[in-house]
């Protein structure tokens, strides 16, 4: 089960470990999900504030 991720810093400091970054964007959100050996977290956010996000993480990201 996906473990949902409220604050941005927690986020980042995850994405630190994580293996791979999968985006799904909606109407007026963004999805950021983040793969790790043993959970997925989600992140749901602004399209802006989404896409700095994307720009900002050094892993590999999937477009779903």
């Amino acid at each position: 089960m996906p473990k949902l991720i409220y604050s941005l810093d927690e986020f980042k400091e995850i994405s630190k470990r994580a293996d791979e970054l999968r985006v799904v964007r909606k109407k007026d959100r963004v999805k950021l999900k983040l793969s790790t050996k043993g959970m997925l977290y989600v992140y749901i956010t602004t399209e802006e504030e989404g896409e700095s996000l994307i720009k900002e993480l050094k892993i590999p990201h999937i477009e779903l």
